[in-house]
């Protein structure tokens, strides 16, 4: 089972192609579902990244 890190930045990296291919893409709705796509992909990697860090001691 692949570790959450390593999921973490498989997201990344999938999000970041989302986003390259929303700014090279010439269809307005591949733009939109790209954009889209690369964003909830950044969403879902920063919440398993927070739930990788110990919580705050007071």
């Amino acid at each position: 089972m692949p570790s959450i890190a390593f999921q973490i930045d498989q997201l990344e990296k999938r999000a970041a192609e989302s986003a390259l291919i929303a700014s090279l893409a010439t269809d307005e709705d591949a733009r939109t579902y790209n954009t889209s796509l690369a964003s909830k992909l950044r969403a879902l990697a920063d919440r398993l990244r927070a739930q990788l860090q110990p919580p705050a001691v007071a």
